[in-house]
């Protein structure tokens, strides 16, 4: 969960940052005092401010999951993690844990009673437990 948080608010920092860097640039547009290369670096901040307040928003949109403590899976099992040289795949007989990101199942135990907690829309893992 903490990962999670720390790339909430660096994405939330970076739009923030974006936003204040435009503003100057967008009143001396309307002004009419900008050169040519001012409105050349405004075309340019538009779509990377726009690529990040996307960035920050699919973090943003599980915030209230995570901090409810996620949705709650048992199981008994944990997949298989097969690393390549550029990646990795998750190998399992249930889907919902394929689709499950943000830690290494290697980590623990392949078998055994599990807790697994993840936020809701993005299946980011918050939290796993074995349960005795």
């Amino acid at each position: 969960m903490i990962d999670y948080l720390i790339m909430l608010i660096l994405s939330g920092i970076a739009v923030i940052l974006m936003a204040i860097g435009i503003v100057p640039i967008l009143v001396d547009i309307i002004k009419k005092r900008a050169d040519e290369e001012t409105k050349i670096g405004f075309l340019f901040m538009i779509p990377l401010l726009f690529l990040f307040i996307l960035f920050f928003v699919y973090y943003a949109v599980d915030i209230p999951s995570a901090m409810n403590g996620g949705k709650v899976m048992y199981t008994n099992e944990l997949p298989t993690l097969v690393c390549g040289v550029r990646t990795t795949h998750i190998i399992s007989d249930k889907e919902e844990l394929k689709d499950l990101k943000g830690f290494n199942p290697n980590n623990y135990e392949k078998y055994g009673n599990y807790l697994v907690r993840y936020t809701k829309h993005n299946k980011y893992v918050l939290k796993i437990e074995k349960i005795e």
